[in-house]
């Protein structure tokens, strides 16, 4: 049984996630998970007993196998949307994080698997995000300006 903070009842679902926000040279990692047709953040749900913090190194070292640490924290936010016929009511703490070397010889573009997803990943420009079809939304505008402190933010998709 999984030990990820995610339960669902109704026809709704809960989930605790933790986001990595990985930036370089005016450029933003995302990712596409399986066939699904938007790009969001990597990251992952928050296990029991872990703190957001830890689950945004560990789902990385899961996802793209690296080893980063975390530089501040940016965004606590409530996001409600519907996906994959549920409703959702989606805590999720963003945090930037430092881009190790290693990450950046893989290209523009690139492919890892996580268990039986699979993850394409891109740099794509923070000054074009507007063109580009990336959940939550907020995201668009948001990361080309980070807030200087940590931001609660409550959103809806």
């Amino acid at each position: 049984m999984s030990n990820d903070i995610v339960f669902e009842r109704d026809g709704k679902k809960f989930n605790f996630r933790a986001v990595a926000v990985l930036i370089n040279s005016n450029k933003i990692l995302l990712h596409k998970i399986n066939s699904n047709p938007y790009w969001s953040l990597p990251g992952g749900r928050v296990e029991l007993s872990e703190s957001a913090r830890d689950a945004a190194c560990r789902e990385m070292k899961e996802e793209l196998r690296i080893n980063c640490s975390i530089i501040r924290p940016l965004w606590v936010m409530e996001n409600f949307f519907d996906s994959f016929g549920f409703s959702f009511h989606e805590i999720a703490f963003y945090f930037l994080m430092t881009v190790p070397a290693g990450l950046l010889t893989r290209g523009d573009s690139f492919e890892e698997y996580d268990g039986s997803s699979k993850l394409n990943f891109r740099w794509h420009d923070i000054d074009n995000l507007e063109e580009v079809e990336l959940f939550p939304e907020f995201l668009r505008t948001s990361l080309k300006k980070l807030p200087e402190t940590l931001t609660y933010i409550t959103h809806r998709d």
